[in-house]
């Protein structure tokens, strides 16, 4: 960088003049060499950070800690599903955007799945896409600060922004707000442009911002807050300047571009989006923070500056632009052509970063990377600051400050030094590695047929769910790692229902006496036993425990069979009504077709043919945790075997009962009958009950979907929240939908497989399907309100008003006193942009009070 101005034609104009009035200028031949070298420098600089990043994490054997863990399974998914795109299939989008549901949003993610194409897939290579972000950020701030200012602001405010702590922090960490702060300035940028350019230009600017706003939503929807300001400054110019219809249609083909980005996302997922960012971190206050204290809330984040920027940018900025407006002034050098442009540059920018501050000082959750997106803009203006004061102080001033500032990052990221106080910053880890990848190693090989489930206890940084689930996903998704201990009512259930567990000894971290209790259950439990132990870089040792009898196992066997057998089924001879029994099936078969087969099993009163059904006990063979490949085990046939817990009706009538059973192919639909080893169940109220495992989690769902012919949903969502943890990619959602399929197409009575296959699909985001389910509950019960609320509910998230208000119309003529019905017409009312019949709908609903 330099602090010597570009050649430019003789002028009667000031240096600064000619900077100050650059925007609305042509560009000068003699200035176009310097465009050649400014990004040479600026190539240099980004060149010589890559390399340093790139030995820092080399260096680096730190695991990803909780967020990190997150952001890089969400990542991976994006990977898998890009590598077979069927770009022109509507169900392809779909998947592809569900892959991030809720708040964190996919754009740093699918930036991601290039490099893991290329570098492979880890978190060394997942944090690459921050050093691209970083030079296109260089690259935006040279722009910016070259044309609101002058070259050579754009020259520092470029190479100082590879120094700034809030920046760097986020560069050597794999977080989505380096992603979203390079979003919001390139947004912001060409708004800039918009706003400085000739009218035939601005086309091209406007649709350039709105490719930038649905890229920053894309980022983090939150990066809205950053750009309300911004925007309404624009509106207000647009009405008040003319010509005002041409404003109008590029600010509407800007929305359309915005929308084509970033609409299918919050098309397919706005209703997580709304309640995620709502929970998320609510119960996080900052340490510096006090709720209660005004002064404290208003204060926080111009408390945090220094930690944003450094003390040193801080204080050299603002002294060197005072300075160097009052030696101006003093030498009699006025502004005067431009003064009011000058004024103007300087209104905008600091409308950007008053509206950011007042915005998020709004929000309740307070953190210093919430409000990174400012700090690029920031930081111009105290760049401006100081390239304001003149030579040889400035010189000086400038260079100084860069010394210190790349002196106190070098000493942050290197191991020794204390950290700063914020929740982002991690300082390099040369240690011993931690044993993640040897725990996964060690659960494919004893479960080398299996995608297998991993609770894991303690929620350190390092051992947590969330780093466990990332380490496992890396390894073709064979293992998922979920947090237990959540409740203490669910305590033994968690520990019966999966059958890896991971312990710790010494810091736990944040932890509840629930998860303590749960610890101590695994640790001496006789059904459980110790795999493997590791000592950890902290001291404490880490334990890997696996059911003794787990419910799925699978083995290679000598029999060969070109179908799926039952060979065996093992119960207790009797039982009450109401108890759960243990229950094992021994299936023997081909590999894809155990693989993509289903359990379809009837019980019935031993003395009746035919279709009669007692209760049922439908699941997916293995529960569907069987892999996509049988991995490098001998060809031929398999065995598995299941163990698991079968819940009887409390409304049996006592006497013998059989077991009817078929095969239900996944893939094509087609069953066939299963021939039944002689087993028989006597129901005897005054049977004692036995152990017997968890029930299988199609079973749950199944007795659960029953109360909706009732309106007792919030049952449903209590359960499901705990067994997807169980199942964490929830397989006996489709398991159960395809079973009730099935067995509609023979059944007397469809009301109980309805109401199971409407919750399936619902679960599953199936809009479409549940429609048409909620279409024949509605045909066979019209006078039960409650299929109607649901099909209101259902088309509502399709955003489908016209069709949700019909429905919902006919609930109210069945009972219009529910306040949930009012609530549901209010939300219909609202997406068809009705505001006052969505305040009188509210109004009823008593939602308001």
């Amino acid at each position: 960088m330099t602090d010597r101005p570009p050649p430019v034609p003789e002028s009667d104009y000031s240096p600064v003049e000619l900077a100050v009035s650059a925007q609305s200028l042509p560009p000068m031949r003699a200035v176009r060499p310097w465009y050649r070298q400014d990004w040479l420098i600026l190539v240099g600089l980004w060149l010589a950070i890559a390399i340093a990043d790139g030995l820092w994490l080399l260096n680096d054997q730190a695991p990803p800690a909780w967020d990190q863990g997150e952001h890089l399974t969400r990542a991976l998914n994006f990977w898998r599903v890009l590598q077979q795109p069927k770009w022109l299939n509507p169900d392809w989008w779909t998947t592809l955007w569900r892959q991030s549901p809720g708040y964190r949003a996919p754009l740093v993610y699918l930036a991601t799945v290039p490099i893991f194409n290329i570098l492979g897939r880890g978190f060394d290579q997942a944090v690459v896409v921050n050093t691209l972000f970083a030079g296109l950020l260089m690259g935006i701030l040279y722009g910016l600060g070259r044309s609101l200012f002058d070259r050579t602001t754009g020259l520092w405010v470029a190479g100082l922004s590879l120094t700034i702590p809030m920046l760097y922090a986020l560069r050597l960490d794999y977080l989505l707000d380096l992603g979203l702060v390079t979003a919001v300035t390139a947004t912001f940028a060409s708004l800039t442009g918009w706003r400085g350019a000739k009218p035939a230009a601005r086309w091209g600017w406007a649709i350039a911002a709105g490719l930038g706003v649905g890229l920053s939503i894309l980022a983090k929807p939150t990066a809205v807050l950053f750009l309300v300001v911004p925007f309404g400054w624009i509106a207000l110019e647009s009405i008040l300047t003319r010509p005002r219809w041409q404003h109008l249609m590029q600010w509407g083909l800007a929305a359309v571009a915005a929308w084509v980005v970033c609409g299918p996302w919050i098309q397919t997922n706005w209703l997580t989006i709304l309640t995620n960012s709502q929970s998320n971190n609510a119960n996080w206050i900052a340490p510096e923070l006090v709720p209660d204290s005004l002064r404290s809330v208003l204060s926080y984040y111009v408390r945090m500056l220094p930690r944003l920027v450094t003390y040193t940018l801080l204080i050299a900025g603002i002294l060197g632009g005072v300075v160097g407006v009052l030696l101006t002034r003093l030498r009699g050098r006025t502004l005067s052509i431009h003064t009011g442009s000058l004024r103007w540059k300087w209104a905008w920018l600091s409308s950007f970063l008053l509206g950011s501050y007042g915005m998020l000082t709004l929000l309740h959750n307070k953190d210093p990377r919430h409000i990174a997106p400012a700090v690029p803009i920031l930081v111009l203006v105290l760049i401006r600051g100081l390239t304001l004061l003149p030579s040889p102080g400035g010189r000086w001033l400038r260079w100084g400050s860069a010394g210190l500032m790349a002196g106190w990052m070098v000493a942050a990221v290197l191991p020794g030094t204390p950290p700063p106080a914020s929740r982002l910053m991690r300082t390099l880890y040369p240690g011993s590695p931690w044993p993640h990848t040897a725990v996964v190693d060690t659960i494919t090989t004893q479960a080398p047929y299996l995608r297998s489930t991993l609770g894991v206890i303690p929620n350190t940084a390092q051992v947590n769910p969330l780093t466990f689930d990332f380490y496992g996903a890396a390894q073709d998704f064979r293992v998922c790692s979920r947090e237990l201990g959540l409740s203490p009512d669910f305590v033994a259930m968690d520990a019966r229902s999966v059958p890896w567990m991971l312990t710790k000894t010494g810091d736990q971290s944040p932890t509840t006496e629930t998860k303590l209790t749960l610890s101590e259950l695994v640790s001496q439990s006789p059904e459980f036993e110790v795999m493997q132990t590791w000592p950890l870089p902290d001291g404490s040792t880490l334990s890997l425990h696996h059911q003794a009898e787990p419910p799925v196992e699978v083995a290679p066997s000598d029999q060969v069979t070109a179908t799926v057998t039952l060979t065996a089924v093992t119960l207790p001879p009797g039982a009450a009504p109401g108890q759960t029994i243990p229950v094992t099936y021994e299936l023997l078969g081909p590999w894809d077709a155990l693989r993509h087969g289903l359990l379809v099993l009837s019980w019935q009163p031993a003395g009746v043919d035919g279709s009669s059904t007692s209760w049922i006990h439908d699941h997916g063979i293995g529960l569907g945790q069987l892999l996509a490949q049988p991995g490098e085990g001998p060809a031929g046939s398999f065995t598995v075997i299941e163990r698991l817990g079968m819940v009887l009706p409390e409304t049996l009538t006592p006497g013998p009962y059989k077991l009817r059973a078929e095969y239900l192919d996944r893939r094509t639909g087609t069953a066939q009958p299963l021939v039944v080893p002689q087993v028989a169940l006597v129901i005897d109220p005054a049977t004692t009950p036995v152990t017997a495992p968890e029930p299988d989690l199609v079973g749950v769902l199944h007795r659960l979907s029953q109360g909706l012919s009732r309106g007792e949903i919030d049952p449903v969502f209590a359960t499901v929240g705990r067994i997807n943890q169980y199942d964490p990619i929830q397989d006996y959602l489709p398991q159960a939908e395809l079973a009730m399929a099935h067995r509609l197409t023979q059944s007397s009575d469809p009301l109980p497989w309805l109401y199971t296959q409407v919750m399936a699909q619902v679960l599953q985001q199936d809009a479409k399907g549940a429609i048409a389910t909620l279409e024949q509950l509605t045909t066979l019960t019209p006078d039960n309100i409650y299929p109607w609320l649901y099909k209101g509910f259902v088309h509502l998230y399709a955003w489908q008003p016209r069709l949700a208000e019909s429905a919902l119309d006919r609930a109210a003529a069945i009972e219009g006193t529910l306040p949930e019905l009012q609530i549901l017409r209010a939300v219909a009312a609202l997406q068809q942009l009705n505001p006052w019949r969505t305040w009188q709908y509210l109004r009823q609903s008593s939602l308001l009070g």
